[in-house]
Parts: structure tokens; C-alpha cells; sequence
């Protein structure tokens, strides 16, 4: 139910005033000094699994094809053969996760996220933006889709999890066909043509890769610390409260992602997150989720609540994988109750661990300069800062619903303050 606009700018005013509480300021710095090493293991276990599935291909073609016929390509063209040998091997993983974007499609599910080697494709609010993928973790392939709709959605989860091995397994197949359908391997004549030798070489190597990214993920397991495909489809097989758990915080990443505003998002679904035994993750997103739904009807006493419970938990992640949250609470102490003081102290704690939001730490930072210039009457500082929060607010509120709750709340903060 939406809020009535002067109940909404009272709400903010007494907040001013004093009921919002203030956080408990802590680092992390004292509690984990050493931040989660990129999964190096992961990647050369992945890399060395690649690597054993070549030679075994090899040894099978060499035992059982003893006369398979040698190409003519010559230095340059087996040099070529090599070069398109292995961007067909890293085209699989792309390939695999496409299969999952495309079975979100599908089921009507949106498309967030998708990292492959140097790259990543993100929905930025209405906008799909091509990027440099930062996390080395992620280099080998990962996508994000997420639900539209709140219907069936266990079932159409499974079905966008399958999609990936499912589409591996059939391009794999398709492949080794396609390659042995070219003739290279049982006529010398055939091998002797650069073109089909070319194809059918790089046919199977595509097809060897893709069958075995099916078999890696299909198997129960993590990698990067993420479950595989078949961790997950076992686990709704089994169905249960990690199931429920699992759905319940897909809808409400979907529901966050896109344009709901967090006082509309169904408040079972944050429940829902918090059934049987969730695990510290699970607690802390159904955490942020009640914070987000408190500051949406100005409960700032139950966000304040909500958020720190947060912060509590947040502790031994590190200042690196505090930082999100670390910014959350700069812009409560900010924004909730204009502490411009205690929101300086948060903003350095994001900072030194990484930033997460640049465009929200510029918003802040403009909010904390105008609230300083008014406050010491400099009123051309005053102007240009007001004008910098006018111009970032902009680009955050288009974003999602949850960054236009965030915008009404600093508009409504920014109007509170004296005029220089």
C-alpha cells in the first residue's frame, strides 16, 4: 500500500528528531584480517580436469583409430588448428551457459548476469551493459536469470538449472557427429582437404569440451564455491526446506532486481528464507530483505534492527566482503537519521575494502558535502554539491526498485535541510 507524500516526509522528519537508533559503529578489521583468497584450487582443478579429458580423448582415438590419417595443413595452418582448437574448448563453458540463459527464457525468467572469460553481460535497469568480468572466479563461465513471475516457480527453477548440462550434452553429441559425419576420420582423401580437415577437427574438439562440462556439472559437488547444476538438481529432487529456502530468495533477487518497490514484495517470501536450518548466507539476505520492507513503510526502529543484525554477522567476512553492507549502513546513519558524521566513518570502512556502488558512494558523498556547505553557510559549495546529488541521483533510481526507495528517502533528506 503505498504511503500518502506528507505522511511520508512526516515520517522522515521525526526521524530526524530521534526515534531512528543509531548503528553501533564496528570494523572488520579486528575480526578478520585476511580476506577469502581468490578460489585459485577451483580454477587449476578445472583447468587440470580439462586437460586429463583432452589426453583421454587422445589415448581413445589413438587405441582404437591406429590409422587415422594426418591433415596437410602445413606450420601456419597447424598453427591455426591449434588457436581454433582452443577457442572451440573455451566456447564450450559460453555455450553451457547460454543453455541456461536460454532455459530461462524459457520458463520466463529474466535475464541478470552473464560472466565468460574477460567478459560480462548485466541488466543495469533497462539496459544490458557489456563489461569486464573482475572476478577471477567467474572466469570459467557463470550466469544469472530470474524469475518474472511467482508461479511454479520451484519447477521452473530446475528446469533453467538442467538447461545448462542439458544444452552441453546436445551440442556435444551434435558435434561429435558433425565431426565424424565430415569423413576425416576413416578417409585419408577427405583429411587431406584443409576445409573439411579444418572443420572436423575443430567439431570434435567442441564436442569433447562440451560433454565434458555436462559430466563435470552434472556430478554433486562445488566449484568456486558454488553448487554445480547437479548438487542442484538433486537438491529439488529431494525438495524440502532448501528448496523453499532456495525459490523463496530467487523470487526475491528477481523481485529486487526489477522495478517492485520492497513495501509491495510478499512478506512470506522473506519468511520463507528463514525455515528449517538457513545457513548464515540465507539469515543475512532475509536480514536485508526486512530492512529494505522497513525503510519502505518508514519503520526506521525495525530497519534498525534488521540492519544491524546484519552488520553483527557481517563481521568475520572481511572488510572486502563487508563492504556492501558497510555502505547500507552509511546510508542509513545518513539518509534515516542525518548523522553526516557516523555515515563518513561507514563510507571509510566501505573504502577500505573495496567500493561497492560507486554511483550510491557519489549520492552519499554529495549528501554529506551539501548537509557540511548549509551547515557552514557556504552557499556556492552548497550549490554545486546539490547539483552533483541531483545529477547521480538520476542514474540510481532508474536501477531498480529498491535504488527508488533509496532515492525518495535522500530527495526527502535533502529537502529537510536548511536552504544556503
Amino acid at each position: 500500500m503505498a504511503v500518502p507524500e506528507e505522511c511520508a516526509t512526516e515520517a522522515v522528519r521525526q526521524q530526524v528528531e530521534g526515534p531512528a537508533p543509531p548503528l553501533e559503529f564496528t570494523t572488520a578489521a579486528h575480526f578478520a584480517p585476511n580476506e577469502r583468497p581468490t578460489d585459485w584450487r577451483s580454477l587449476v582443478r578445472g583447468m587440470a580436469l580439462g586437460a586429463v579429458l583432452a589426453l583421454a580423448t587422445y589415448l581413445i582415438i589413438a587405441r582404437f583409430l591406429p590409422t587415422v590419417p594426418k591433415p596437410h595443413f602445413g606450420p601456419a595452418g597447424r598453427v591455426i588448428v591449434l588457436a581454433s582448437v582452443i577457442v572451440a574448448c573455451a566456447a564450450a563453458p559460453l555455450a553451457h551457459e547460454l543453455g541456461h540463459v536460454l532455459g530461462g527464457m524459457v520458463v520466463r525468467f529474466r535475464f541478470t548476469m552473464l560472466a565468460w572469460g574477460p567478459f560480462r553481460v548485466a541488466r543495469e535497469g533497462k539496459h544490458i551493459r557489456i563489461g569486464r568480468n573482475r572476478n577471477i572466479n567467474y572466469i570459467g563461465g557463470i550466469s544469472l536469470s530470474l524469475p518474472r513471475t511467482l508461479s511454479h516457480l520451484a519447477g521452473r527453477t530446475a528446469v533453467v538449472i538442467a538447461m545448462g548440462p542439458m544444452t552441453s550434452l546436445a551440442l556435444g553429441v551434435g558435434s561429435l557427429l558433425l565431426s565424424d559425419k565430415s569423413g576425416i576420420w576413416q578417409s585419408p582423401a577427405a583429411m587431406s582437404d584443409p576445409v573439411r580437415a579444418f572443420g572436423g577437427i575443430v567439431a570434435a574438439a567442441f564436442g569433447v569440451a562440451s560433454l565434458g562440462i555436462a559430466l563435470v556439472t552434472l556430478v554433486p559437488g562445488r566449484t568456486s564455491g558454488l553448487l554445480t547444476d547437479g548438487a542442484q538438481i538433486l537438491r529439488y529432487i529431494r525438495g524440502g526446506p532448501a528448496v523453499d529456502r532456495h525459490s523463496a530468495l530467487m523470487a526475491l533477487v528477481g523481485l529486487s532486481s526489477g522495478d517492485t518497490r520492497p513495501r509491495d514484495w510478499p512478506i512470506e517470501l522473506v519468511r520463507r528464507l528463514t525455515v528449517g536450518e538457513p545457513s548464515d548466507t540465507e539469515r543475512t539476505l532475509a536480514d536485508m530483505y526486512d530492512y529494505y520492507q522497513a525503510l519502505d513503510n518508514y519503520d526506521a526502529v525495525r530497519a534498525h534492527r534488521a540492519l544491524s543484525s546484519v552488520l553483527d554477522r557481517t563481521l568475520f567476512m572481511g572488510r572486502k566482503g563487508r563492504a556492501p553492507y558497510a555502505q547500507e549502513a552509511a546510508f542509513y546513519e545518513l539518509v534515516i537519521r542525518g548523522d553526516a558524521a557516523a555515515a563518513e566513518l561507514w563510507l571509510a570502512e566501505e573504502l577500505a575494502g573495496a567500493v561497492s556502488d560507486q554511483r550510491m558512494r557519489t549520492v552519499l558523498f554529495s549528501l554529506v558535502a551539501l548537509a557540511q556547505a548549509i551547515e557552514e553557510g557556504d552557499v556556492t559549495t552548497a550549490t554545486e554539491a546539490r547539483s552533483r546529488l541531483d545529477a547521480a541521483l538520476r542514474g540510481v533510481a532508474a536501477r531498480s526498485g529498491i535504488e527508488r526507495l533509496r532515492a525518495d528517502l535522500i530527495v526527502r533528506r535533502a529537502a529537510l535541510l536548511p536552504v544556503a
